[in-house]
């Protein structure tokens, strides 16, 4: 595999790859560096990865195993997504396109900016800093049981406005 097509893949595969890492890690600048160490890491694997099929089964193994092994040294396992929810994660990556997924997390952000402000702290307590439902309760002196519906409208809030979006293909004007 040359470098050209190596580093070209690479950059294609961006966004899927970023989304993958952050979706286990949950610290998007923990992705950006993962991602990073990855790309160094093909660079210097180029001679053994035959092909671009090749690369991205690469691509995905590396990805989590690193993810994973970088949460193990910072201790953070106890806020990793489950072995089968990242089998799914593999799935949907290896059905989805580079242009699917810009789409889909063009329509996050467009849909996250929409929540209110008290939703938006909700989710920032819950994913940026990985707080538990308990935790959150605790904090805000409410019930768990009240949060749990409360994030259970906000994602169905989310998930309606970002199938919205992707459908319009990204236009939300």
């Amino acid at each position: 595999m040359t470098e050209e097509s190596l580093l070209r893949t690479l950059m294609t595969e961006r966004v899927k790859i970023l989304a993958y890492v952050n979706a286990i890690a949950r610290h998007p600048d923990l992705a950006e560096d993962i991602f990073q160490d990855i790309c160094v890491l093909a660079l210097t694997k180029r001679g053994t990865l035959k092909d671009e099929s090749h690369l991205l089964l690469w691509l995905r193994k590396t990805a989590r195993f690193e993810t994973l092994n970088r949460l193990r040294k910072r201790r953070e396992r106890q806020l990793t997504l489950s072995d089968e929810v990242l089998e799914v994660l593999d799935v949907q990556w290896q059905q989805g396109t580079p242009e699917k997924a810009s789409i889909l997390m063009d329509a996050l952000r467009h849909c996250l900016e929409l929540l209110s402000p008290a939703a938006m702290e909700l989710i920032r307590k819950r994913y940026e800093q990985g707080m538990n439902y308990p935790a959150i309760a605790q904090l805000l002196k409410r019930p768990v049981n009240s949060l749990y519906v409360t994030f259970s409208r906000i994602h169905v809030s989310l998930a309606d406005c970002i199938s919205k979006y992707a459908a319009a293909g990204g236009d939300h004007d």
